[in-house]
């Protein structure tokens, strides 16, 4: 047995064991050490010498100590010597790192015994302050001017150098935290489910331009913006801060400065603007923190919190505190209402500035950057660091919280921007900028959708893609989706495409298989009919109109007020839906019922009528819904007031002056003691802290009784439901009282008068029982006709706000049109299909009959060389098809539409997936019933996302669930088990009977095969699908994989060779023969000859070769690969006779196929251009000019449809090579790997199998 020492690490003479650690040690050593230390060596446990057990060993023979004569012996010392520096080493690390733990548990008691101290130094400040003073604190409170002479020493920025007493986080302070919290964690988790209706898409968002510029809002000698800020209540209030020491509120709609703000020292670094409140907040490295007044122009509150530069602001979701970073490593958490410090933390091992901070969307944690590149994670109601995020190698500029709360997006001076996981607290995706990139601000949208980087330019990503949809460069602001931007001409959002095109559906028009033929049009529409036939195009859906004035601003347009009018009843119509979700009793159940039929555009004179009746509604329900309000507040303040006096009744008759005072003759020369009582309510969260003010300040010569009150009363400010606590306050002395009231005063503690006689008692409380039974009466009077106020807003507001969005969609459609020169009528642009012009006639001439027009409108057909778009026919069945279709691309003029196509394709291919007759069945009759209840408004008019997905697709999914019965039939699998619907074509019999199996052999193989070339094993093929004797094969597996890969190769290769034949129509159609010789003829060559010959040699073998000669059939796979080698495998017998001549020259026919692919179009495009210049110079005739110069037209009606003749352009040979050596290069490889990705179809079929 050998035993080594874990002290020297040598053999021990005397060993022992130690129970504590189970380590062998020398005896002499570890006595020493327990002597010296009294521990064991290993794990630091208490060890006595008594503990140690002897253990019992033959005497090692010790080697005599080798002399240094010899290599080694030299190399034995050296090791000795290097493990006595290593030990001595190790006991070093041990007293190092114990050292250190030492060290960090004494500053963590100093930091505790501090943080103790300055609160204690805090409670005695405060009780001295209120037993002084007891003034109540309520609202901003304008700073008091210091006079010059007694202003304190100033920092470098010229403001005294005070700062602000921390006066700490109370328990109300932290409740109303969390309350919020759990509010806006509700409000987000249903804003979640759903996706905006106005959210810009990312298509549309790319289109976005700068719509405007205002320049001047700072001074031009110090020129620059530092920070901006717009107002959520209203968007066009921009909050700026310069470099020029000023904060500037500009009103971009007015295009003028609200209020210019001075009073800072230094640059403005942060500015934010109050949500709610006519109130601004801005920073500067001038160390103060600045609360600004809009509507009054002047500082109301400064914020000193920091002792050096303000580098971060971000006010809480309450609008009532704000969090602020600074250059002195402090993060601090104020209360705007007071200008008072709460409190201020920093972390004293980091030991670097804090750069930004940013609250998370709860309220309950932040966010700060730091100088040495870190991101720190607090926690605000205990004030600790709970996480932290290394990772950039710079300062951090700026950081940004998701909407869902989910993900931090930060930025660093080192050019790159991360996205962290904040549930998995790791770097999930970094984006890396241009080099020398300053990332200066980081914001999420509202949706969540759309991430913002400003710095060097603007750069918008779209979220879970992180890919980017925008940049703006120069100097371009974020054009957030629900505040600003305009989108460049021909594209507009979901909302405006219905004001541009006057609801352009998609009928069923024309044929399917092509899109239809549209033409541009030019409506000349009478002024006073002009109305009437915008609404009448727009109910029958025939135009998408063209914006004739890109240039004029949004503003300066001529129907910009009727606009703004319709845009007005919107907002009344919003706070009539905001009271019936607020009061109606008892609720709707989803949002209001949209109206059938559907209303049309009201008249001028209808729109008046919309506009009196429904600010007659809003202001009867506004001044119902104020007396309610009050008749409850009433009504709260009535069963307070009983609720007082019930509870103290048997309270005050034992309350009385000491008579043992009074013997003592304490108050004989006072006549006018007595007993005296302060009675009330106060909010159960307050007692606490009430109770111990009240103890401190009247140092306990008060008697306080506190008793809860049986019923919970609403609160009249949040609405809560709160069961209140009654207080009786008993007291002698008027200057005890004044300070009682006034502590009442700064709790808002709601006291009645309390009459010292029961006799008076009784009379109040039978005068309040009276009063509350008369506003119990009043307000359920008031009650049912505010409810009746609500029930005929209920029945109307669908159909006002229905005929107001079409009546503002014609005014939009009006300010596209351009006035003509006379102002007598509009002219407009509209692109209509050809089959409805007739139509497009009618509409125009109902228009001006309902107007009462004498002339009618009228239209005219304009040539153009624009692409007209593509409108294809839709339905309610072929809708989900398109839309599939369009994800991928939408088809261009009068091409034919691939949609039509993927009613098969798209649902048989899923089925060779889901193939099963089970799972189809069910997916089937859900289907069905979609389709049967499709009328239901409750299943249309559904909000959430998921059903409405599947309900728009409900006759694919129908269409999926038939095919994967069929499918599933085929491979013969119900819910994944084997179906025997005929008898099995093997039999097992003629094994038995020609002695092939027998005893023995049953008894020697677990597993027996079944042999095709006996004669009888098999019979015949399955009459339809897989045998299901194949569900009992242990080869079961290896069978459907064969199967399976060779059927999705060849619905692979006839999918995409139907996808090439079907260019064919298109070139046919545009007279394009060129290209079926140049690009169709070699694409089908490349295809056929190399996977059609795959699928040929698939299908050959599978009828060449029988059961019986399927031991001997030949690989596939290998022939495939020898086709390309040009070699033959004498181990793999060929298919036919010369097949290996066959395959070359298919390989060279394929090969052959690709110069042509590349080079004939661009050649024949070069040929063909020539001889057209060839041509042309020779032609000595003039062309008749498409207009004359008095404006009539003079063309053919073919040089109408086709343009004007257009002047030759350039040949660019470049270009064209590059495009066909980029479509061909795509062909080529894309012919490879979606044949490899059809393989997808087996490998997920075998999945859904399993």
């Amino acid at each position: 047995m050998s035993l080594v020492c874990a002290i020297c690490n040598e053999v021990p003479e005397h060993p022992c064991i130690s129970p504590v650690s189970n380590h062998v040690f020398e005896r002499r050593l570890i006595e020493k050490y327990i002597a010296e230390n009294g521990t064991d060596p290993m794990n630091g446990q208490p060890l006595s010498e008594e503990q140690l057990v002897d253990i019992k060993v033959t005497h090692p023979i010790r080697p005599k100590a080798p002399s240094a004569t010899s290599i080694p012996a030299i190399l034995k010392s050296l090791q000795d010597e290097w493990d006595a520096v290593m030990l001595h080493s190790f006991t070093l690390r041990q007293q190092l790192q114990t050292t250190r733990q030492e060290l960090s548990h004494a500053l963590y008691q100093h930091d505790a015994a501090c943080r103790v101290i300055a609160r204690l130094n805090k409670e005695v400040t405060a009780a001295r302050e209120a037993l002084a003073t007891l003034k109540p604190q309520a609202g901003l409170v304008a700073p008091q001017a210091v006079p010059a002479s007694q202003q304190p020493a100033a920092g470098a920025g010229g403001e005294p150098m005070e700062i602000s007493e921390q006066v700490g986080m109370t328990p109300e302070i932290i409740q109303k935290l969390q309350d919020k919290a759990t509010i806006l964690t509700t409000e987000r988790k249903k804003r979640g489910k759903t996706v905006p209706e106005d959210l810009v898409r990312a298509e549309d968002l790319s289109k976005y331009r700068q719509v405007a510029s205002h320049a001047g809002l700072h001074s031009a000698s110090v020129p620059g913006i530092l920070s901006l800020d717009v107002c959520p209540a209203d968007t066009n209030k921009v909050l700026t801060g310069g470099a020029d020491k000023n904060v500037v509120v500009f009103d971009k709609s007015e295009e003028q400065i609200v209020a210019t703000l001075k009073g800072h020292t230094k640059k403005v670094t942060s500015v934010i603007y109050h949500p709610s409140q006519s109130v601004v907040f801005s920073a500067s490295p001038d160390t103060t923190i600045r609360v600004w007044s809009v509507t009054g122009g002047n500082c109301v509150q400064v914020v000193r919190a920091h002792e050096a530069g303000v580098t971060g602001l971000s006010l809480h979701a309450t609008g009532d505190y704000l969090l602020s970073s600074s250059e002195d490593q402090y993060w601090a958490f104020s209360d705007i209402q007071t200008g008072k410090v709460l409190t201020k933390v920093t972390d004293e091992s980091a030991g670097c500035a804090l750069t930004c901070a940013q609250f998370h969307p709860d309220g309950l944690i932040f966010g700060t950057g730091t100088a040495d590149s870190q991101i720190k994670i607090w926690d605000l109601k205990e004030r600790t660091n709970v996480a932290n995020f290394p990772g950039h190698s710079g300062p951090v500029t700026s950081i940004a919280f998701s909407e869902n709360g989910y993900y931090l997006a930060t930025g660093a001076q080192d050019s790159s921007l991360k996205l962290w996981d904040l549930r998995k607290l790791k770097n999930f995706k970094t984006i890396t900028l241009d080099n020398n990139y300053e990332v200066k601000s980081l914001v999420f949208d509202q949706s969540g959708t759309y991430l913002a980087v400003a710095g060097s330019d603007i750069r918008v990503y779209i979220c879970k893609q992180w890919s980017e949809v925008l940049n703006f460069t120069g100097s371009y602001r974020f054009p957030c989706p629900n505040r600003a931007g305009q989108p460049e001409r021909g594209h507009r959002r979901p909302q405006e495409e219905f004001r541009r095109r006057a609801g352009l559906r998609r009928k069923a028009m024309g044929s399917m298989f092509r899109s239809e033929e549209v033409c541009l049009v030019q409506l000349f529409l009478q002024s006073g009919s002009a109305y009437n036939c915008v609404s009448e195009l727009g109910e029958l859906g025939l135009v998408e109109f063209r914006d004739l004035n890109p240039n004029v601003n949004a503003f300066q347009r001529k129907f910009v007020g009727e606009v703004r009018r319709c845009e007005e009843l919107e907002k009344t119509f919003t706070f009539l839906e905001q009271e019936i979700s607020r009061s109606l009793s008892p609720p709707l159940q989803g949002p209001l019922p949209l109206p059938c039929p559907m209303p049309s555009a009201p008249q001028p004179r209808e729109l008046i009528t919309i506009e009196e009746e429904s600010e007659r509604l809003a202001r009867e329900l506004k001044e119902v819904s104020r007396n309610r309000d009050s008749l409850r507040a009433q009504l709260t303040q009535l069963c307070q007031y009983k609720g007082v006096l019930n509870k103290t009744h048997s309270i005050t008759a034992s309350h009385a002056p000491p008579p043992a005072l009074e013997n003592h003759g304490l108050f004989d020369n006072r006549q006018d003691v007595r007993l005296s009582f302060v009675a009330g309510v106060v909010h159960p969260w307050k007692v606490p802290s009430f109770e111990r003010l009240l103890w401190r300040a009247c140092r306990g010569y008060i008697i306080v009784d506190f008793r809860e009150m049986d019923q919970r009363l609403e609160h009249p400010d949040t609405g809560e439901m709160v069961q209140w606590t009654v207080f009786l306050i008993s007291f002698w002395g008027d200057q005890i009282g004044q300070k009682v009231k006034k502590i009442c005063d700064c709790f808002h503690t709601q006291t009645f008068a309390y009459p010292e006689s029961p006799a008076e008692r009784e009379e109040i409380l039978q005068g309040l029982n009276t009063r509350i039974e008369d506003i119990k009466s009043v307000l359920s009077q008031t009650e049912s006709f505010l409810q009746q106020l609500l029930l005929r807003a209920v029945a109307i507001l669908p159909q006002w706000k229905v005929r107001v969005q079409k009546c503002k969609a014609i005014q939009m459609v009006l300010n596209l049109c351009s006035p003509s020169v006379t102002d007598k009528c509009l002219i407009a642009e509209a692109w209509c299909p050809t089959a409805k012009l007739p139509e497009l006639q009618s509409a125009l001439r109902e228009g001006g009959r309902k107007s009462g027009s004498g002339v009618d409108s009228f239209y005219n057909r304009l040539p153009t060389s624009t692409p007209p778009p593509t409108l294809f026919p839709l339905n309610s069945f072929t809708a989900g098809f398109q839309n599939i279709v369009d994800a991928y691309g939408v088809a261009g003029y009068r091409e034919v539409n691939p949609a039509v196509y993927t009613i098969i394709t798209f649902p048989f291919l899923f089925a060779v997936m889901f193939g099963d007759v089970g799972h189809g069945i069910l997916m089937s009759l859900a289907a069905l019933w979609m389709v049967l209840e499709e009328k239901d408004p409750k299943l249309k008019n559904s909000n959430n996302e998921i059903w409405k997905m599947m309900f728009g697709g409900r006759y694919l999914i129908l269409l999926m669930g038939l095919f994967s019965i069929y499918t599933g039939a085929i491979y013969n699998e119900c819910f994944s088990r084997s179906l025997s619907t005929f008898a099995s074509g093997w039999h097992v019999g003629p094994m038995f009977d020609k002695n092939i199996w027998n005893t023995s052999v049953l008894e020697g193989n677990k597993f027996l095969s079944m042999d095709p070339a006996v004669s009888g094993v098999f019979t015949s093929p399955y009459p339809f699908g897989i045998d299901p004797v194949w569900g009992m094969a242990n080869n079961k597996l290896t069978f459907l994989n064969s199967y399976k890969m060779k059927m999705s190769i060849i619905i692979g290769v006839i999918h995409m060779t139907f996808g090439v034949c079907l260019s064919f129509f298109n070139y046919w159609h545009f007279k394009k023969i060129s290209s079926v010789f140049f690009i169709l003829i070699p694409e089908l060559f490349f295809m056929l000859c190399l996977f059609g010959y795959l699928v040929f040699m698939v299908v050959f073998k599978w009828i060449a070769y029988t059961p019986d000669q399927s031991k001997i059939a030949p690989s596939i796979l290998i022939h495939f690969i020898n086709m390309f080698l040009f070699i033959d495998n004498p181990d793999n017998p060929q298919l036919y006779k010369g097949q290996l001549v066959v395959q070359k020259v298919l390989v060279v026919l394929a090969l052959c196929s690709v110069p042509v692919l590349l080079l004939g179009k661009p050649i024949w495009q070069y040929v063909t251009f020539k001889r057209r210049r060839q041509h042309l110079q020779h032609q000595d005739e003039d062309r008749r000019p498409l207009v004359t110069e008095d404006g009539s037209v003079n063309t053919r009606q073919g040089e109408v449809e086709g343009g004007a003749p257009a002047e030759e352009e350039e040949f660019d040979v470049a270009d064209v090579f590059m495009h066909q050596a980029i479509h061909t290069i795509e062909y080529c490889l894309g012919c490879i790997s979606n044949t490899a990705s059809y393989l997808r179809l087996w490998a997920l079929s075998l999945a859904h199998a399993r």
